[in-house]
């Protein structure tokens, strides 16, 4: 069996999560899309009904604009963890990385931007728990 460094397990269980946030926001992308779609068509529909179906166009503005912010959030989060990242795919700074999205979190929290802090509070997780290994007795 080989043996493989404990930093080394970190830094691939590190790339898993950051492999599974860039999955994330290509999913996002897809959905923002669609939303986008729906949203322009129900402005259209607004239009011909004589401007009557304002709650219809109202929701799908919303959805619109929350599924925006959900992928916009993700891009930040992406934009932050890649420049930690060097040339080989690794994290040396790691520690430092968490400690900067955690103080992200508190602060789009201190701003009243729950959703966004939310997402960050999502992914920190992922990256501590993949930071950290289990010991083995």
């Amino acid at each position: 069996m080989p043996i493989v460094s404990k930093e080394t397990e970190i830094q691939q269980r590190l790339n898993n999560v950051y492999d599974a946030l860039q999955s994330t926001r290509e999913k996002l992308r897809e959905e923002l899309l669609l939303f986008r779609s729906r949203y322009e068509n129900a402005c259209l529909d607004h239009i011909k009904s004589g401007f009557r179906k304002e709650k219809s166009w109202i929701k799908e503005s919303n959805n619109h604009h929350q599924k925006y912010l959900e992928y916009d959030i993700h891009i930040y989060l992406i934009d932050i963890i890649s420049d930690y990242r060097d040339l080989h795919g690794h994290f040396p700074e790691h520690t430092l990385m968490l400690d900067n999205i955690e103080q992200l979190m508190f602060a789009f929290a201190e701003e009243e931007k729950y959703e966004e802090a939310a997402v960050l509070n999502r992914w920190l997780k992922q990256f501590e728990l993949a930071n950290s290994l289990p010991s083995k007795s």
